[in-house]
């Protein structure tokens, strides 16, 4: 019997910039969307048994830049009973992170000098934007802004 495929790349390499030089990354499942600074990735890990006991599948729009940074976004789905807004969100304040409530929902933001975490606990789903910066003289605290202020949901 095949093991199911690990990840279902929908798109490499796609989209193309807008006026100010970002990329309108929609996720091709996800019901999601967000701006990238550079060409993304657009793929899903199908439906799997997750460390914490959870099956779900991911969606995932993402970009490297080399030697600048990784920006991500990331929506896992739970396809039975979901792990609850205080399991989700409590290692990410763990980790010193700031509570907050937006028109999407309740998260949490986690900044360090390697980049800044966004994690959104949503019924039925967990979204994660990430930014790893390799250049802080690049990736400044309003590019992040720029890059999580850009989350939608279609849903």
């Amino acid at each position: 019997m095949a093991s199911p495929p690990s990840l279902v790349m929908h798109r490499q390499l796609a989209g193309e910039a807008g006026a100010d030089g970002w990329y309108m990354a929609r996720s091709t499942k996800g019901g999601f969307a967000v701006r990238l600074p550079a060409q993304f990735n657009d793929f899903s890990i199908p439906a799997s048994r997750q460390d914490n006991g959870h099956m779900a599948e991911l969606d995932v729009v993402g970009t490297k830049i080399q030697d600048i940074g990784k920006f991500s976004a990331t929506c896992i789905r739970y396809l039975d009973k979901e792990p609850g807004k205080d399991a989700i969100l409590a290692p990410f304040r763990g980790m010193g992170g700031t509570p907050f409530k937006d028109a999407h929902g309740e998260g949490v933001r986690v900044h360090s000098p390697e980049g800044a975490t966004k994690v959104y606990a949503l019924p039925g789903r967990t979204c994660l934007l990430v930014v790893e910066a390799y250049d802080d003289e690049v990736v400044t605290p309003d590019v992040i802004e720029q890059f999580f202020g850009s989350f939608t949901l279609d849903d």
